[in-house]
């Protein structure tokens, strides 16, 4: 009866398997994987029978460590031999290495960021009470023309305009200014982060607008 306890209980000691990592001979590559109950290997190892567990080892995979900005994360290398796992008498432990970005890869997040960035300024430029799209551009540039001409063909500049023309003249003036100072920020930014040889984030420097109807 004693006997029939002490399988039942190895059974059910042996069920709960955590994963264990099986190497060569030579103990310098891991060949496979195994779930085995650590505790059933332990008690072979301490026990008085360390051959018959003498290529397991428990498998141990410490968090991944976060990136940064500037490096990925990516394992040491593959096997024992390469440095991508460190071996104990008991366990292997799977290491992490944070590696600088390639400039290549910088380029590539650079690029996403910097297609981020025009989108932010087409939406910046149709925000606000503007018409959709570039309407309300098309708009204040052929006013801008109309009276700029007006004044160049009445001579003597401005001089000749009435105060209502001038008044509006110097709204839609202003209003182009605007428009062209927030598209130059967009361009700035752009390029910025275009043409950086390190990761750089979006900029959030964005000059703000104000539309007169």
């Amino acid at each position: 009866m004693k006997t029939i306890v002490a399988v039942i209980c190895l059974i059910a000691f042996a069920s709960k398997g955590e994963t264990h990592a099986v190497l060569n001979a030579e103990r310098n590559l891991i060949v496979g994987y195994e779930e085995i109950s650590a505790g059933l290997v332990d008690s072979y190892r301490f026990g008085g029978k360390p051959e018959k567990v003498a290529q397991y080892r428990l498998l141990v995979v410490p968090q991944k460590p976060d990136a940064t900005l500037q490096q990925t994360v990516q394992p040491a290398g593959t096997n024992i031999n390469d440095g991508g796992f460190t071996l104990t008498p008991t366990n292997v432990t799977k290491v992490w290495t944070l590696r600088a970005l390639t400039p290549g890869e910088i380029t590539g997040i650079n690029s996403d960021t910097a297609s981020t960035v025009s989108q932010e300024l087409t939406s910046r430029m149709r925000a606000g009470n503007w018409e959709d799209g570039f309407l309300r551009m098309t708009a204040l540039m052929a006013k801008g023309e109309y009276f700029l001409l007006t004044a160049l063909a009445r001579g003597n500049a401005l001089t000749n305009l009435t105060a209502g023309e001038r008044n509006i003249l110097n709204q839609t003036s202003n209003e182009i200014r605007q428009i062209y100072d927030l598209w130059k920020n967009g361009e700035t930014n752009y390029l910025f982060v275009k043409t950086n040889s390190i990761v750089v984030t979006a900029p959030t420097n964005w000059l703000s607008i104000t539309i007169e109807e």
